[in-house]
């Protein structure tokens, strides 16, 4: 009667801890919070165009920004890769509600300078598009 009740015991053990690995990895505390800064848009001019990022703890960020027409915005979950970068891939709206297209992000944060510095690009590549720089918010 003993060898069921472990043997049960393991199985149920073991699918919960398969099912916290779907979940997304939550931001470092000193990552989550709302960032401020400039992108470019190509890989040979500096940024200057306004670029906002809202990374939440939960595993999900906002973007938002300003291309040469009109502003923009999206909402995403990321993908944390060790401490110190993140990525992800989103598809933003304009302001009046019509879509984007989808683009991608790559970046790495510099925790004793409360920076992230990072690159965008077309579709599933980041770094094709342009630059990115990023401040935390006082």
């Amino acid at each position: 009667m003993k060898a069921p009740v472990t043997l049960m015991a393991l199985l149920l053990l073991g699918a919960c801890n398969k099912g916290d690995s779907s979940q997304p990895k939550p931001a470092p505390a000193t990552l989550a919070a709302e960032w401020y800064g400039l992108y470019s848009n190509s890989l040979t001019t500096q940024p200057s165009m306004p670029f906002y990022m809202n990374i939440r703890s939960n595993g999900t960020m906002k973007i938002a920004g300003y291309d040469t027409s009109q502003y923009y915005t999206a909402d995403t979950a990321y993908t944390l890769k060790g401490a110190d970068s993140l990525m992800c891939t989103y598809v933003y709206k304009y302001k009046n509600g019509s879509p984007g297209s989808k683009y991608s992000i790559a970046c790495k944060y510099l925790p004793n300078f409360s920076f992230i510095s990072g690159t965008w690009g077309y579709g599933n590549n980041a770094y094709n598009g342009g630059y990115f720089y990023l401040g935390r918010k006082p």
